[in-house]
């Protein structure tokens, strides 16, 4: 799950505090990205990066109704379905309608080696994907002081810091190495994601 979201967007808190409950469960990889498309309404995002508004163009390009929508908050599952972010009943329904991924389609594993990090990527059927690695904070709580939100505290789960491209994948087995930058008590996400649909072939957490 994916939730674009903006501290400039007077519509994004209450799915910011609705996150935290999918982010806490063990059947889901869960991850807020600040987008910074509404930065010029009074709030510079602290959070935000141009990669992620990036990244949430793509998907609108690729969806399957091609209706080219963005806007936040925005949910996207598994890279292939869209929720309104603010509906947990709407949500449940996507998680139970999104076809889950599957390992088999790109077996993953990694591993802490020195200042790297090693993810290896298994054989499966040829694919035209990439690897990409989510730098991840838990937890970051933000005082909002002006814009649409200006008073307001409001905590992420889950925030992305940055995003990397580790490289294509075709299927073949692969190994990709990154430096282990995060400090103390972030994480990393790696996923293997289709080039053609957007689809999420697999997800991993990485922890120390």
């Amino acid at each position: 799950m994916e939730l674009f979201t903006s501290q400039g967007c007077a519509s994004c808190p209450a799915a910011d505090a609705l996150f935290h409950k999918f982010a806490a469960r063990s059947d889901v990889i869960a991850l807020t990205l600040s987008v910074d498309y509404w930065d010029h309404i009074g709030w510079k995002d602290t959070l935000a990066r141009p990669e992620n508004a990036k990244r949430q163009r793509a998907y609108a390009r690729k969806r399957p109704s091609g209706d080219g929508r963005i806007y936040t908050p925005q949910l996207v599952f598994n890279g292939v379905a869209c929720a309104p972010a603010k509906s947990e009943k709407a949500i449940e329904a996507e998680l139970v309608r999104v076809p889950k991924t599957d390992p088999a389609r790109a077996p993953m594993r990694a591993h802490h080696a020195g200042d790297d990090l090693v993810i290896d990527v298994g054989e499966a059927a040829p694919h035209n994907a990439t690897l990409w690695l989510f730098h991840v904070s838990p937890r970051v709580d933000v005082n909002i002081e002006r814009g649409e939100n200006s008073g307001r505290s409001v905590a992420y789960a889950n925030a992305v810091r940055g995003i990397v491209n580790l490289g294509g994948w075709t299927g073949a087995a692969a190994q990709y190495r990154a430096k282990a930058s995060a400090p103390a008590g972030d994480f990393y996400v790696a996923l293997v994601q289709s080039d053609e649909t957007g689809a999420v072939l697999n997800a991993i957490d990485i922890r120390r």
